[in-house]
């Protein structure tokens, strides 16, 4: 009976040591074969493999809000989540829109103080800015009877002071989203068709912003005055100043190509958007 009460308490001895055994973890050495297998197979999966949840913050102006859109949606906005979800490396998009038509540079700035939007901005992947448009139509509306370059250099020196702000402020609150600024386009082309003058004052803003832009980490410029140049009646509300469904369309699809040249996470397809025959 003693013995086999000695023999009852060796095995059960044997099987915690084994239990205990089989519950410690695998130890992460570098040389271990499997740990290096796995690693190899991980550095070759392509990153679509493994969907992503992006979340979207977008600010500024009319642009943004997407006045002009005959389709009832917020502009380009509305399209770019759309193509993001189309994505095979996007799982979920969510989007959180604080664009105000008519806003100028010194108004988003004050809009940033908002608590909503910075604790939105603080959780965003992308975040994407319309701003400068207002600033320039504004200058023109001040000065009606003096458009030369100087009212409008002091615009822009103005803007460009606010700019800085803006850009810092966003930093502050998320340093490793990526921001993107889309560039502004002519607003007076339905006034001023084929002036020379005009199209070297939006050149020139938007140099100024790609300028400052460029001093800032995970920050880009997204240029659009090519897209709607000569295609007014294409892309252009029946205002002349705001984009119709087809200009938003074709400015999602250029905001798409740069988060996709600029973003190395993602594996995006750009497609190819057709171009409307007209803009009613």
């Amino acid at each position: 009976m003693f013995r086999l009460v000695i023999l009852l308490s060796f095995a059960v001895m044997l099987m915690v040591m084994f239990n205990s055994k089989q519950n410690e973890p695998l130890q992460a050495s570098a040389n271990h074969p499997y740990i290096e297998r796995k690693s190899h197979i991980l550095k070759k999966v392509d990153s679509s493999f493994f969907p992503r949840d992006l979340k979207i913050v977008a600010l500024g102006d009319s642009l943004t809000s997407g006045f002009g859109d005959q389709s009832g949606n917020t502009g380009y906005i509305t399209v770019l989540d759309q193509m993001l979800r189309a994505q095979r490396g996007v799982d979920q998009t969510s989007v959180k829109n604080y664009a105000i038509g008519g806003h100028r540079s010194d108004q988003l700035l004050n809009e940033l103080k908002r608590s909503e939007v910075q604790y939105s901005l603080s959780k965003a992947d992308y975040i994407i800015v319309t701003i400068g448009g207002n600033d320039v139509i504004s200058v023109a509306q001040q000065n009606i009877f003096d458009l030369t370059n100087a009212p409008f250099a002091k615009g822009n020196r103005d803007y460009l002071i606010n700019l800085n702000q803006i850009v810092s402020k966003i930093k502050e609150y998320n340093p490793h989203a990526q921001l993107y600024f889309v560039g502004i386009y002519n607003p007076f082309a339905s006034l001023f068709s084929g002036v020379p003058e005009i199209e070297q004052l939006i050149d020139s803003w938007n140099q100024s912003t790609e300028n400052v832009l460029s001093s800032y980490d995970h920050t880009y410029f997204i240029p659009v005055a090519d897209v709607f140049k000569g295609k007014e009646d294409q892309y252009l509300f029946h205002d002349y100043i705001h984009p119709n469904e087809a200009g938003y369309k074709q400015m999602a699809n250029r905001i798409l190509t740069y988060i996709s040249h600029y973003d190395l996470t993602a594996s995006y397809v750009v497609a190819e958007v057709e171009e409307e025959e007209d803009g009613y």
